[in-house]
């Protein structure tokens, strides 16, 4: 099935400069986000940019290949130049895109990320000029097409005959390649010169994260069959704009009482980094595919537990990695990683009742459901919770097809 990558304001995400979001109702939308086909990205976000920020433009009417190729800057309505965070969530977009074979994007229009058709020229007067932004030239680069909000009837026609394509009912369009470069997805348009080229979710006893977090998903749509290469490494400083995408989204944290303020992500990013001021245990990213692109966090810290000293895991996965085995095979990771290092016999994790992904992920692992228990999260609240619990001494974790 191909995928589509959508701008995340453009589902209703707050991710804007001014922390709102630019929603769109489009049927084909809605269709695909019920196909599981969307791949929900904000480049200024994932490029480390805060919510809310300051507008800001291409300078000197440039566009976005010539940010790409070093030629121009991006300079927000301060003065200050984010350059640097813009072409690294472009790069990061286009990682994303190659990793899964993405071919169409829906982009906000007029972004300088993300425009299609036009960009601002700089000088923050509201001048348009005909150029795509940073993200859409990565894109581009990459051989995806790039659509806007106002195109999306196009996107679904197009994403159609791929569709037909790969059924084998077409053949492949001459000169596909070199249209989908095209911006809005019109072949008459020239196309533009493109460089070449935790615990997941709450605040714990220790200050760690605390129930389990998956987005909400079909059990169903939870499988092992996921191609590539799953693994995690320890948390590192470069990882603060994954933890905000996970942590800031009302969708990704909807077992857990709601999305965190910007301060607190920050004050957790400190435990992550430095796990021994909150309690022993470790944090990691857990990395896909070739590129090693940041997919979501797991971990596992120590906490009491009835009178006992138990290890505890938790882990969070972003959408477009859902519904492929990936955070099954990041805990299996994790638990070999606490069983390494000894100390306790038994970890527990404590996914919400009606989290019915998490709880199928902790049964693939091999937990053993102990019961239903409250747990306190968010602070002064209890949050109805399984208590999953494994022995580490009962050979090595290893996925379960059941």
């Amino acid at each position: 099935m191909q995928r589509v990558m959508v701008s995340s304001c453009l589902l209703g995400r707050p991710v804007r400069y001014a922390g709102d979001a630019e929603a769109c109702d489009h049927p084909a939308l809605l269709r695909w986000t019920a196909d599981g086909r969307i791949i929900t990205f904000c480049p200024e976000v994932a490029g480390g940019l805060p919510t809310p920020r300051p507008p800001a433009e291409i300078q000197e009417a440039a566009g976005g290949p010539r940010v790409l190729r070093g030629q121009a800057r991006v300079v927000d309505a301060l003065g200050a130049d984010v350059t640097a965070a813009f072409v690294a969530g472009a790069r990061q977009a286009a990682l994303l895109a190659r990793a899964h074979g993405v071919r169409v994007a829906v982009l906000k229009e007029g972004s300088p990320s993300c425009g299609s058709g036009y960009v601002y020229d700089g000088s923050f007067s509201g001048t348009r000029v005909e150029s795509v932004g940073i993200t859409a030239a990565a894109l581009q680069d990459a051989g995806v097409r790039v659509f806007s909000e106002h195109t999306i009837d196009a996107a679904a026609e197009y994403l159609e005959h791929l569709d037909r394509e790969a059924a084998g009912e077409l053949r492949p369009a001459d000169g596909d390649t070199d249209m989908s470069r095209r911006p809005s997805g019109n072949p008459a348009a020239p196309v533009p010169t493109t460089l070449r080229s935790h615990r997941a979710g709450c605040v714990g006893p220790h200050g760690h994260a605390g129930p389990t977090a998956t987005r909400p998903r079909k059990e169903s749509d939870v499988n092992d069959d996921y191609q590539d290469d799953v693994d995690i490494r320890l948390w590192s400083d470069d990882d603060l704009p994954l933890l905000e995408r996970l942590m800031g989204d009302p969708a990704m944290t909807a077992h857990l009482g709601g999305p965190e303020a910007a301060e607190k992500i920050r004050e957790r990013h400190g435990r992550y980094l430095h796990p021994e001021h909150s309690g022993r245990g470790r944090m990691f990213a857990i990395i896909v595919g070739p590129h090693g692109v940041a997919a979501g966090s797991v971990g596992f810290w120590a906490r009491e537990w009835r009178g006992h000293h138990v290890w505890e895991t938790g882990w969070s996965v972003l959408p477009e990695f859902q519904g492929r085995g990936v955070a099954t095979r990041a805990t299996v990771a994790v638990l070999k990683r606490a069983r390494a290092a000894g100390t306790h016999r038994f970890i527990h994790a404590f996914p919400s009742v009606d989290n019915a992904v998490s709880n199928s992920i902790c049964r693939k692992a091999g937990f053993i459901l102990q019961g239903v228990v409250d747990v306190e999260y968010p602070k002064g609240a209890l949050m109805r919770c399984n208590d999953w619990r494994l022995d580490l001494l009962d050979g090595s974790p290893q996925v379960s097809a059941s």
